[in-house]
């Protein structure tokens, strides 16, 4: 089914409680850059695609001509994978609907600026990982050059013949590292033949960045074997948001088995930064919201 720009951004901003809404065009560009970008100049494109029943469907969206990616984000019940679609020219989300829910949807969000902007910047991706723990527990974390920085980095699966794999596999970590210099993806996946692919853009350090955490307890529901929880990581006054991600951690350490984001997101409007949300079995869980902020 297709869907209008105004009905896509309505429906992501249903989906995750009226956390994102189309933001208005900038007329003046704030001082400083994270490279050379400038956030104030920044477009955010969205696709939605319908999900069947407990299905597993990917939705992509693309940058306008002459721009390319700053940040990618997602949403669906439960999010398999979010990453920068070949040459960041946009983003690439999998994930699945869930039965007794009313999200049936997968949701792209693709953050971008001019070609131009990109001067100076790289790009780094991970070799196909094929290490795993013996309960499919995959993580991958790859870092930029020396005196760099990352930002819109993701990761997805790819089959033993090259091909984007669409298992419905739980994403649990795809976030900006807290050094700031690197990007890391933890998922569960028991198709032990696919291989886990990282990548990020990574930039010239810049003072003008700002890097900020947020995190959320998930606790438990009573009389369920799991929680969960949501929330932003916000950008300071006078900064806007660039990049972020989401990671869930039990005890403070990664935690793959039995958590599932359903949504990570930049945010314009309102509440400038960052939105995730997710779930976890784990007695000690966390929802660690990332936010890099420029001004």
């Amino acid at each position: 089914m297709k869907i209008n720009t105004a009905m896509r951004a309505a429906a992501v901003a249903a989906a995750v409680g009226g956390v994102l809404t189309v933001a208005s065009p900038a007329s003046v560009a704030l001082p400083g850059s994270f490279g050379a970008l400038v956030p104030s100049t920044f477009v955010t494109q969205y696709n939605t695609v319908d999900l069947p029943t407990e299905g597993v469907g990917s939705g992509s969206v693309a940058c306008p001509s002459g721009m390319a990616l700053v940040s990618a984000g997602g949403l669906a019940a439960g999010l398999s994978s979010i990453t920068p679609s070949p040459g960041y020219t946009g983003t690439t989300v999998t994930g699945r609907a869930e039965r007794g829910t009313s999200l049936r949807i997968v949701v792209a969000e693709a953050t971008c600026a001019p070609v131009s902007q990109f001067a100076g910047t790289t790009i780094a991706t991970g070799r196909d990982q094929r290490a795993h723990s013996d309960l499919g527990e995959w993580t991958q974390t790859i870092s930029c050059p020396a005196g760099m920085r990352a930002f819109g980095g993701g990761g997805y699966f790819k089959t033993s013949t090259g091909a984007v794999s669409k298992d419905g596999y739980n994403l649990s970590a795809n976030s900006v590292t807290l050094n700031g210099r690197g990007w890391t993806v933890s998922a569960v996946n028991h198709t032990f033949s696919d291989a886990l692919v990282v990548t990020t853009r990574c930039a010239p350090q810049s003072s003008s960045t700002r890097l900020v955490e947020e995190i959320y307890p998930i606790t438990p529901q009573r009389g369920a074997s799991s929680g969960s929880a949501n929330g932003y990581a916000h950008c300071p006054a006078g900064h806007l948001p660039i990049s972020g991600g989401a990671q869930i951690t039990q005890d403070g350490t990664a935690e793959p088995s039995g958590s599932i984001l359903s949504d990570s997101v930049l945010v314009e409007n309102g509440q400038l930064g960052w939105h995730a949300s997710g779930s976890s079995g784990g007695e000690h869980a966390e929802l660690h919201v990332v936010a890099l902020c420029g001004s």
